[in-house]
């Protein structure tokens, strides 16, 4: 047995925003999940993400890899990534790319959780200070960035990844790549990573990576951090639909704000949406992107859609879900 004792984060909120949106999801009955990733919620997902289980429901970056090289991206000096998370899965994928023509030399992390983009720093400064590492803050779902635009040199286009199954984690994951879409120039590529959805799943399998205490405590932080007491909170987790999803559920009665919720009352604190290639090809069209190479990965249940942008802003499809 361990002596060595983990530190616990104390419960908090990243920005001043987020606590009132945090309580209007609980009060509503869905909690948007980007919530799960900032401020304490962030050092909850950092040791959910070291986990081996957790891991394989992402993707592996072995994978991407060969989809980028099926795709011809063997020249990529400048990778922008939303949603890098703690770096853990990026600084993977640039070791993969080290045989490349042009290897990544400068980097870009765009992600909602200041808090994670924070640690992906760390870690590429100790591990590969040759990568120039550049941050910003970016809520994907909301609005467009001009980040990416600020951060590039040049001319060239450069190459965004959007991986580790993101896209089904969002409310909607149409909008989203519409947002990305907006924020790229012509010539510019996307990679997309997703879950794949099978016809044949068992549901008890989708669920056993998810069956953990560090799971639970990573999806019911933000719960904690608005003053609910873990104790007070029952977790279920059900596959339905092609979607994990989490529960949290009041076993006591909660005076939120204004509001009296009873025992009983139920708040999806997660989703993880899984995906049919056509369904991935679909949503990354109508963002007015054009995709042109699809992997897929049946030994690991996952899927890599690469995709371009050949047409401005008034010419492509307006469409989202």
């Amino acid at each position: 047995m361990s002596d060595t004792l983990e530190v616990k984060v104390p419960s908090h909120f990243e920005r001043p925003g987020h606590r009132d949106a945090v309580a209007a999801g609980i009060v509503r009955g869905a909690l948007p999940l980007k919530f799960a990733y900032a401020g304490s919620a962030a050092h909850t997902h950092d040791r959910l993400a070291h986990q081996e289980g957790y891991r394989s429901v992402t993707g592996a970056v072995s994978f991407v890899r060969e989809a980028m090289r099926r795709a011809g991206l063997d020249e990529v000096p400048a990778l922008a990534e939303i949603g890098p998370g703690n770096g853990v899965s990026s600084l993977a994928l640039l070791a993969r790319l080290h045989d490349a023509e042009k290897p990544p030399t400068t980097f870009l992390g765009l992600d909602f959780s200041e808090s994670l983009l924070a640690m992906a720093r760390k870690r590429f400064e100790s591990r590969r200070p040759d990568v120039s590492f550049a941050q910003a803050g970016w809520d994907v779902e909301a609005e467009p960035t001009a980040a990416i635009g600020e951060w590039r040199t040049g001319e060239a286009p450069i190459t965004a990844l959007f991986l580790g199954n993101t896209i089904g984690n969002f409310e909607r994951p149409g909008a989203a790549l519409r947002n990305i879409q907006r924020s790229l120039r012509i010539g510019d590529t996307l990679v997309v990573g997703a879950t794949l959805r099978t016809g044949n799943a068992d549901p008890e399998g989708m669920l056993t990576p998810y069956r953990n205490q560090v799971f639970r405590a990573a999806a019911l932080e933000p719960l904690i951090a608005i003053g609910i007491d873990s104790a007070d909170l029952d977790f279920e987790l059900s596959y339905e639909k092609d979607e994990v999803v989490g529960h949290a559920i009041l076993t006591r009665p909660l005076f939120l704000d204004d509001h009296e919720l009873p025992p009983g009352h139920r708040v999806r604190c997660f989703v993880s949406r899984r995906y049919l290639p056509s369904e991935i090809n679909d949503l990354v069209s109508c963002a007015g992107l054009r995709p042109f190479v699809s992997s897929v990965d049946e030994s690991s249940d996952h899927l890599v859609v690469i995709a371009f942008k050949d047409e401005d802003d008034q010419a492509a499809a307006p469409a989202l879900s």
